[in-house]
């Protein structure tokens, strides 16, 4: 990925690429305008559009900050800003560069195999951690 190619300007991020969506949102890998500020890339997820207007997505995604910035663990992203840009409310968080549990467990199910039982506990115990 070119970090000096910016895709999209979003309030005080520049969004570079999507990589995940959800039912009701969109995460996207991003530069903060100000990086000293947070270091090079951070995460946002922003609600879609078609639910940016309905009050009970946008009270979701409230408390999943909220429940997120009470949580210390380090396979979890700090949450660094709500916010509203437009008409989309979204989340900032730190960006934490690995694996995602969910393509993995995709990519197993597409060859009918199933996660190694070791892997499986290791996986497990870094979530307990």
């Amino acid at each position: 990925m070119d970090l000096n190619q910016h895709t999209e300007k979003f309030g005080d991020y520049y969004l570079l690429k999507q990589i995940a969506s959800s039912g009701i949102a969109d995460i996207y890998i991003a530069m903060p305008e100000e990086t000293s500020k947070r270091g090079n890339l951070c995460i946002i997820k922003k609600i879609k559009e078609e639910f940016s207007a309905d009050k009970r997505f946008i009270v979701m995604l409230i408390d999943e900050a909220k429940i997120s910035a009470l949580l210390d663990h380090p396979n979890i992203g700090e949450i660094y800003d709500l916010g509203y840009v437009k008409n989309d409310f979204f989340i900032s968080m730190a960006y934490i560069e690995g694996k995602n549990l969910s393509n993995l467990l995709a990519f197993l199910n597409n060859k009918q195999e199933k996660i190694y039982p070791d892997i499986a506990i290791y996986i497990m115990l870094q979530i307990l951690n």
